[in-house]
């Protein structure tokens, strides 16, 4: 009888973990916004393409003190480009560029401090450590795609 009364119980308690791990699950699941804010993003690897040609890897012409320079998105909407631990110069300041950023559907919208213009890239890839942005331009029937990839550091 004991056996009977038991059953029912289990069943309660399965339902309630089995529950708890849906709502763990659901927990999980970030923006986009909060996949890419709040992290030190390095980049490392940055192709061009225009028109048919073969894709070009330009990060192999970056120098040392460029490779390892850090993006950082803030929660509440800004952005820096800062040197990193080597600077190219060592006159200049630490944080070479600011401004505000967005991220709409999968487009990840800069804007640089004093600026009115905007620079779009396509949102390729995003997760917790990678981010592939690419961006387009077509200039007198020509149109290039460049493509960058960063990682967490």
């Amino acid at each position: 009888m004991k056996n009977v009364k038991l059953l029912p119980v289990l069943f309660i308690v399965l339902l309630t973990f089995n529950a708890c791990d849906k709502d763990d699950d659901d927990s999980k699941t970030q923006t986009k916004a909060e996949l890419i804010a709040d992290k030190n993003w390095v980049l490392t690897a940055y192709t061009s393409k225009e028109n048919n040609d073969p894709v070009v890897d330009e990060f192999v012409y970056y120098d040392a003190c460029e490779k390892d320079d850090v993006l950082r998105f803030s929660k509440n909407g800004t952005y820096e480009v800062n040197e990193g631990a080597t600077k190219c110069n060592s006159a200049d300041p630490q944080v070479s560029e600011n401004g505000t950023w967005s991220i709409t559907d999968d487009t990840l919208a800069l804007t640089e401090a004093g600026s009115s213009l905007t620079n779009n890239a396509k949102i390729n890839e995003l997760s917790k450590s990678k981010l592939v942005i690419s961006a387009t331009q077509t200039y007198q029937n020509e149109t290039y795609v460049e493509t960058y990839t960063f990682l967490v550091k």
